[in-house]
């Protein structure tokens, strides 16, 4: 994937960027060992539910290691930080963009600039925003979830004391949490996100109304759903 900054994100190529992003997703989610512990439907809700802070963690890691001047998505595209070049700028991208905009630059991509985020680091990172439950999941599913997320919590914290052994340990908890505290910035960056695509997929704006953009950010709050 181009995770470069060619060209601004715009209603035309909005949809595509979308769609290899969930793609890449889905590629990427079945990897993970403990999916195949839950049942279906259990599986389907998690899938669903985490896709896009999936997405969302992606985005902002790739944007602090390449030093974006933005965020980047996939294709070359990008959504600038700089409020100036909003101007020349497709007004539905702006609509989509522009409120989460700043809360994902300064409280995500600079915090993992500023922590020089590792890749390993954020292989488990990714691994925790996804571990986390999400409405409907049976008992089982819980259990599971919570399980996995002390697992890779530990991961972290034990990936970081070993990095970084030479440090006081105040410094490694500081780290850990500092990383830690990423993931609620995240799940609002995400509620926000639903509630602008939601718009978007009811109009049909950059072409964006199918069925799976549909489940992913609005389906997947339709807690009667029968898988």
């Amino acid at each position: 994937m181009d995770w470069s900054a060619k060209v601004f994100t715009s209603s035309t190529n909005f949809k595509n960027i979308w769609a290899r992003a969930v793609l890449s997703y889905f590629d990427w989610v079945s990897f993970i060992p403990e999916l195949k512990e839950f049942n279906l439907s259990d599986r389907h809700r998690l899938i669903s539910g985490r896709s896009m802070q999936s997405l969302w963690t992606t985005f902002s890691h790739r944007s602090a290691v390449n030093e974006a001047p933005g965020i980047l998505f996939t294709g070359g595209s990008y959504f600038p930080r700089d409020k100036e070049e909003w101007k020349k700028m497709d007004p539905n991208i702006i609509m989509s963009c522009s409120r989460i905009s700043d809360m994902v630059n300064y409280e995500i991509i600079d915090e993992m600039k500023s922590l020089s985020i590792t890749d390993e680091e954020f292989a488990i990172l990714k691994v925790l925003c996804f571990f986390t439950a999400v409405p409907q999941l049976s008992k089982e599913g819980y259990e599971i979830v919570q399980q996995a997320k002390r697992k890779y919590a530990n991961i972290l914290t034990e990936l970081i004391r070993t990095k970084h052994s030479n440090k006081p340990f105040t410094e490694i908890i500081e780290r850990v949490n500092r990383f830690m505290l990423i993931l609620p910035t995240i799940e609002k960056i995400t509620q926000i996100d639903d509630e602008t695509l939601s718009m978007m997929i009811v109009f049909n704006m950059s072409d964006m109304k199918n069925s799976l953009c549909h489940e992913l950010h609005i389906g997947k709050n339709n807690f009667d759903k029968i898988y």
